[in-house]
């Protein structure tokens, strides 16, 4: 079984992982202070993010 994990150290407010949960009220946005601006995922990838895998993670 595949289970998603989100990498809180690279969270950048952009709330996809709360929409596409099918856990009602699993995942909560609150803010926090790890140095990124809040952004939309198009904001986040216009700015020239790419998405990679992570070592170790399936």
């Amino acid at each position: 079984t595949r289970v998603p994990v989100v990498d809180e150290s690279e969270c950048v407010g952009c709330n996809l992982c709360q929409i596409v949960c099918p856990v009602t009220g699993c995942i909560e946005m609150v803010p926090v202070d790890n140095g990124f601006s809040p952004a939309s995922w198009n904001q986040h990838v216009g700015e020239g993010a790419t998405l990679r895998p992570k070592k170790g993670v399936h």
